[in-house]
This record gives structure tokens, sequence and C-alpha cells, in this order.
């Protein structure tokens, strides 16, 4: 019988175990890790099949939780029980994670675009319920419960996931047309100009650009008194204030 080797990489890049996906395309467990094996995708150890986290570490009560809640919101997705972050760049910040969850980076080669990637990933039916609860699902909606306030570490997560620094512009990108106007209007709150502008090229998205004259002001907003952001973008920043000076 013939199996769709891409279908098979991808659900077991985004979670499923080798037994569950045979159980799925109803087949055995040894014929679905030959096929992996084949196109040369790391097994997973029996340590990071079965990582989980028992504390939810998105409770929005400290600086860190609220900080890589954005973070998530960003990079992140679910896939069953599974919450995941991955990212092929920036690996140090993504061990700044994991050292908070208590948990291991997973380091793969994408053969397909032959980049390392990395991911930290654990699960738990108990975090998945409460990320449900804030409207956040497998396909990742960020129309988000209007009880989940914006504020600026969340925002900073969400920038230092999401966001780009460049001479001219500062930039947050989202696929959500609602999460992406609530950006906007707690930048607002905090007499921060901003316009949206949607991209059509390949995958429909928005992009939140900043006024150049709010450059210093969202700088203020996000990192002032900060213990934790992304060294490389908070450099870029500083850079980028320093030009215009």
């Amino acid at each position: 019988m013939k199996y769709n080797n891409k279908q098979i990489i991808d659900m077991y890049k985004n979670g499923m175990t080798a037994t569950a996906i045979a159980i799925q395309l109803k087949t055995y467990n040894t014929t679905i890790r030959r096929i992996l094996l084949r196109n040369n995708i790391r097994l997973r150890s029996n340590s990071e099949i079965q990582a989980r986290v028992k504390v939810n570490p998105f409770l929005l009560k400290t600086e860190k939780s609220k900080y890589w809640f954005g973070y998530f919101l960003a990079d992140g997705n679910l896939c069953g029980n599974r919450v995941n972050i991955s990212t092929n760049k920036d690996p140090e910040h993504l061990e700044k994670y994991a050292k908070y969850l208590r948990i291991k980076v997973r380091k793969y080669l994408n053969k397909k675009y032959n980049v390392w990637e990395y991911s930290v990933n654990f699960y738990s039916k108990k975090i998945k319920k409460y990320l449900n609860s804030i409207n956040i699902y497998d396909r990742k909606s960020l129309d988000l419960n209007p009880n989940i306030k914006l504020d600026r570490h969340i925002l900073r997560g969400i920038f230092d996931g999401d966001g780009s620094v460049r001479e001219e512009s500062i930039t947050i990108t989202s696929g959500s047309i609602k999460f992406i106007k609530s950006i906007k209007k707690f930048l607002k709150l905090n007499k921060i100009k901003s316009y949206i502008y949607v991209d059509k090229r390949g995958n429909y998205c928005y992009n939140l650009y900043i006024s150049k004259l709010n450059f210093e002001t969202f700088y203020t907003l996000i990192y002032q008194n900060s213990k934790i952001f992304m060294n490389r973008k908070y450099q870029a920043m500083g850079q980028l204030l320093s030009n215009k000076k």
C-alpha cells in the first residue's frame, strides 16, 4: 500500500507520535517509523514524547507569563494536546522559554529548506483547555476572549515573535484582522499612531506599521523596566533610535 510520505512527515513534525499516525492511517507503527527514517526524519526520544508541563505558563500574572503568552500568540500553535513554539532563528531566545518551562529545546534539520529548526513543545490537556477558552485553537484563531487585555509585556512578546525592525519602519504582522486591530487600539491608548496595510501577496496577512514619529514612544512602552525580551530586536530598536539622532 502506498502512503503519502509528506502527510506522514507533517503529522509527525506537528507532534503526533508514530503510533498515533499508524492508528489514524490503519497501518503499523513500524511502517510509519520506516517511512520517517527513510526520509531522514529524526525520531523523538521517549523523554521528548513524554514532555509535560504541569503548571500553566500562560496565567498572565507575572511579566514572564505575560511575555511568553505574547510570544506564543505570535510563533506558537496547538496540535491536539501539544503546545508548541517553533522557529528557524534565534535559538538562544527559545532556550530562555525552555528554561522557563524546565524542558529542552528540540533541534532538527528541515530538509526541504536545508535549515535548522528549533522547537519547544509539551503536552497538557489542562493548558490546551485554557487556551481554547480564550479562543486559541488548532488553527490558532486570534479572536481573543475580550477578558484578555493586552499590556506592554504581552505586546513585547508579540513583537519579538511577529515584529520587524527596519530603518524606516517598525511592523507587526498577523493573519487575523481582529487581532491586529486590538494591537492598534492598545497602541492608540498609549498615544502611539499606527496604520494597517493588507498584504495580499502569498499568504493573506495584515501589517501594522508604527508611525516613524512614534518609534521612541514605542521603545519606551515595551522596554522600560522590562526584564525579558529578545536581545536581537532590542539591539535593533536601540540602533534605529541612534540613527535618528
